[in-house]
């Protein structure tokens, strides 16, 4: 019997998980390397476009939970100290449906790859192959960053929001921001060892209580 509950718990320490992978999309380049020429404009840009938001679709590569969002940023010379948020969406009808995950970050007056967390980080699945879209926009109305494209050569549909309030307008095709969306680590699965230990503990319960029986 302790051949049986031994093997058992041998099972379930040494069966593999269910891996998730560790990126879902990423079009930064060797060491999150991307362009500085022409960056995007997210933010108050003007009284008509208080707080500019953009997006860009990208399919994910691989299944797993999001555990942050690295973006290529920086703060606009006429910036104030807010807070960029950067969200990801299900994909409806070619545009942005259902925002289903937002972290925030604080670019600073210099040109660096920062990254966007949540409060409540591993309860938004991506599925690989599906589309999505990453978008970025200020907390506020205050504040003005630049979104830097990537150096990689990516392009996608991309849509703008003028007012940070969902109202996608102007599709097209661009150069993608630079962007990395990261997953979390493995998802845990239940393996035939972790089925076998309440048998094998019932087993030598059982047992256990016969040998009691017998000997009163």
């Amino acid at each position: 019997m302790r051949i049986i509950f031994y093997l058992a718990v041998s099972l379930t320490v040494f069966l593999p998980a269910k891996l998730c992978g560790d990126i879902a999309y990423s079009n930064l380049g060797p060491n999150d390397e991307f362009s500085t020429q022409l960056p995007f404009l997210i933010g108050r840009f003007n009284d008509q476009a208080p707080n500019v938001e953009l997006a860009f679709r990208f399919t994910s590569e691989a299944t797993g939970f999001v555990s942050s969002v690295d973006v290529g940023v920086g703060l606009s010379s006429s910036g104030q100290d807010d807070s960029m948020l950067v969200a990801l969406w299900t994909n409806v009808n070619n545009l942005p449906g259902v925002e289903i995950w937002s972290g925030t970050l604080k670019p600073r007056f210099v040109t660096e790859v920062l990254s966007a967390t949540s409060s409540d980080p591993g309860m938004t699945e991506l599925i690989e192959g599906e589309r999505y879209w990453v978008s970025a926009r200020s907390q506020n109305t205050t504040g003005r960053y630049l979104w830097y494209r990537n150096s990689t050569g990516a392009t996608s549909r991309t849509v703008t929001d003028f007012t940070g309030t969902g109202n996608w307008m102007n599709p097209s095709n661009f150069t993608q921001t630079a962007f990395r969306v990261n997953l979390g680590a493995a998802i845990p699965e239940p393996t035939s060892g972790a089925l076998l230990v309440p048998l094998a503990v019932g087993l030598l319960l059982g047992r256990r209580r016969k040998r009691r029986i017998v000997q009163s």
